[in-house]
């Protein structure tokens, strides 16, 4: 007899391990598992044997709050979630993930860190201030507008495609000259926007730009002029050209355009007036030593000087 209950202790200490509970709190998210067969009773768990080798979940307009246990589905490679009402997701656990569907949601925080084979991202319709994208080489498909971002940096991301990013005030230049594969991309919406480089060396290939609304946009890079307003598929509503060289640098537009400061000179405080979020300001004084420094916001932005000795 003791050798019997031996082995069934056994027996059960190798299923506690292999088949642990992976805390599901949303009642909404445990219930479209249930309807999946991925889980039979709703207790905020389900196992991770019956979820680990899930290769695709749809739980699009289920009005989830939270995704959290998704870190179960370690299989995961294609992820749909879009128009719930989540504020947060992480999926830094779904090192597999290729394909990510998030808009339409009021995400302010999304870890996609270590999913470095991700090739698809639509996280448009958020509140994300920042998106971090220097992991993912392999991304094809990025759609990122209508989100309050202060920056968007695409440097390593070169196997971009197709690209979208409206409504993103804060961008004023888009280089996308390194990106040779690209074919589509949609920056309607950007007032702020003022300087464009389709410059990538595949003319031919390029396909269709959509620019509406983007009045200080006049002027786009490109290899081949004639192709880009003859071949491409053109969406503008202000006359634009294509040059192989635009003329104008970023340095002298914003510094025309982009800025005033008023009084100059002042003894109590001054004005800058700004229309973009990517500013920043420096007080020197005639020896060039710093006073004071920061960064300034869209619209008027008061700073005092009176403290400060003449000559700032």
């Amino acid at each position: 007899m003791k050798k019997v209950l031996v082995i069934l202790v056994i027996a059960n200490a190798t299923i506690n391990v292999y088949s642990q509970n992976i805390y599901v709190p949303d009642n909404v998210f445990e219930g479209e598992l249930i309807d999946l067969g991925l889980d039979d009773v709703m207790d905020d768990s389900v196992f991770s044997g019956r979820i680990d080798k899930v290769l695709a979940l749809h739980l699009n307009a289920l009005v989830i709050e939270s995704l959290e246990g998704i870190e179960g589905f370690l299989a995961l490679e294609f992820l749909e979630c879009k128009n719930n009402i989540l504020t947060e997701l992480d999926v830094s656990s779904n090192t597999n993930l290729k394909f990510l569907s998030c808009e339409l949601n009021y995400l302010t925080d999304l870890n996609i860190e270590g999913i470095e084979e991700l090739e698809v991202l639509y996280c448009d319709d958020n509140e994300l201030t920042s998106l971090d994208l220097i992991e993912h080489t392999q991304l094809e498909y990025l759609l990122c507008g209508r989100n309050p971002l202060t920056d968007l940096d695409l440097s390593a991301n070169d196997s971009l495609i197709y690209l979208e990013f409206r409504i993103v005030p804060s961008i004023i230049e888009m280089d996308l000259s390194d990106k040779p594969n690209l074919r589509e991309v949609y920056c309607d919406y950007n007032e702020n926007l003022i300087y464009l480089n389709l410059a990538n060396g595949m003319p031919d290939s390029f396909d269709i730009l959509h620019a509406e609304e983007t009045s200080n946009l006049t002027c786009i890079e490109v290899d081949d002029p004639v192709i880009s307003e003859t071949d491409w598929i053109n969406y503008f509503t202000e006359t634009k050209t294509f040059s192989i060289f635009c003329g104008l640098s970023l340095t002298e537009v914003n510094a025309e355009v982009l800025v005033r400061i008023y009084p100059n000179p002042s003894y109590n405080y001054v004005n800058i007036a700004v229309n973009n979020n990517s500013l920043n300001y420096k007080l020197l004084d005639l020896t060039g030593k710093l006073m004071d420094h920061g960064k300034l916001t869209m619209g008027e932005n008061r700073i005092k000087v009176r403290e400060f000795n003449t000559g700032v």
